[in-house]
């Protein structure tokens, strides 16, 4: 009776292994199943791609307050150092016509004088003339040494270097007019103080 319950019992444990094993390769076949057909037609989802872009930080906002000396530290400069050789330009023209005018109406003046009959009835220098004639001079002098390479590079040069020039503050200005003021009265005082003792000196010596 024992040998045949024991028989029993290994066969009941060898049909429940049996079922296990069945089981778990029905399951894998299953699962193995639509991948097998995913590869086999070729349908299988691409995988997706993240890509990632590069953050850009946001600049600090910063508060410039205009500087009682000066404009803003941040203050946008619009020409740079241009702005001199413009103004240079200017200034020379504006100095060049000055002078024509000038000479041309002192040569109006002579030259008439010496043959009035060259100049019938206009004898005397007629400024409408003379200003327009002075002010062609000056445009043409500041059109040609403007594109007289040369002569522009050197004066970009020259503006270049005066950018480059630490300029005092009102402060500073304040405080060294003050220096020299009461510096030269101080200088004024002791001169003439030594003036007037040397006076005294002089005529107690050789007398009066």
């Amino acid at each position: 009776m024992a040998n045949e319950e024991e028989k029993k019992e290994e066969e009941t444990s060898e049909s429940s292994d049996a079922k296990d094993e069945s089981a778990e390769a029905s399951s894998s076949s299953s699962s193995d199943e639509p991948k097998d057909d995913a590869d086999a037609n070729g349908e299988g989802e691409p995988e997706e791609k993240v890509v990632l872009e590069p953050t850009v930080e946001p600049k600090p906002i910063v508060e410039t307050h205009p500087n009682e000396d000066g404009p803003a530290p941040n203050a946008p400069v619009q020409l740079g150092y241009r702005r001199y050789v413009f103004a240079a330009y200017m200034a020379a023209a504006i100095a060049v016509a000055f002078l024509a005018t000038k000479v041309i109406d002192y040569a109006w003046f002579k030259t008439a004088q010496w043959k009035p009959q060259w100049f019938g009835q206009y004898v005397e220098p007629v400024d409408e003339v003379v200003v327009i004639v002075g002010g062609l001079i000056g445009v043409i002098f500041a059109v040609y040494y403007w594109r007289n390479k040369k002569v522009r590079t050197l004066i970009e040069e020259i503006a270049e270097e005066l950018t480059r020039v630490t300029w005092p503050t009102r402060q500073e200005v304040t405080n060294s007019t003050t220096v020299v003021i009461i510096a030269t009265a101080f200088a004024t005082i002791f001169f003439a103080l030594m003036d007037q003792f040397w006076l005294w000196v002089t005529k107690h010596v050789y007398g009066s």
